[in-house]
């Protein structure tokens, strides 16, 4: 009996530890990057509309500048403050999304780090929308 419990016992506990350390939906992502960024790139952004989870916070960002680059890299203007990150657009499950992140400690920023749905993308304006759970997100930016 021993030797049917301990092993039944270590594999109820591995499945335990295992399924309980999952951190996000998205850390896996299946993704196939997109050749099609020459839209974002060169210019000055700037976010005209930021809704998380539960409430409008566009004026967090108001004088912020955003810089995409046909390198994948972003350089955000921050209070005086350069603050560098990177973007792309993949393909996620049949749906086109843009992937941010930022290297920096500042909170705000870091909000806008995530892997959007992309709903709108030209020349002059950018609107995505977040794929979560936890509540509706909408960003968007604007030339």
């Amino acid at each position: 009996m021993k030797k049917i419990l301990i092993p039944a016992l270590a594999l109820t506990l591995y499945m335990t530890l295992t399924s309980s350390s999952c951190k996000h939906d998205d850390d896996n992502l299946n993704v196939t990057p997109s050749t099609n960024n020459t839209q974002v790139a060169g210019g000055q952004w700037r976010i005209s509309y930021y809704y998380d989870k539960t409430k409008e916070e566009t004026s967090d960002y108001s004088g912020n500048t955003f810089e995409f680059n046909s390198n994948n890299t972003i350089s955000v203007n921050r209070n005086g403050q350069t603050i560098s990150g990177t973007w792309n657009q993949v393909s996620d499950d049949g749906k086109q999304k843009m992937v941010l992140t930022f290297n920096t400690t500042d909170e705000k920023v870091l909000e806008l780090a995530d892997d959007w749905v992309i709903d709108t993308k030209t020349d002059s304006e950018i609107k995505l929308s977040g794929d979560s759970k936890n509540g509706t997100e909408t960003l968007h930016f604007v030339k």
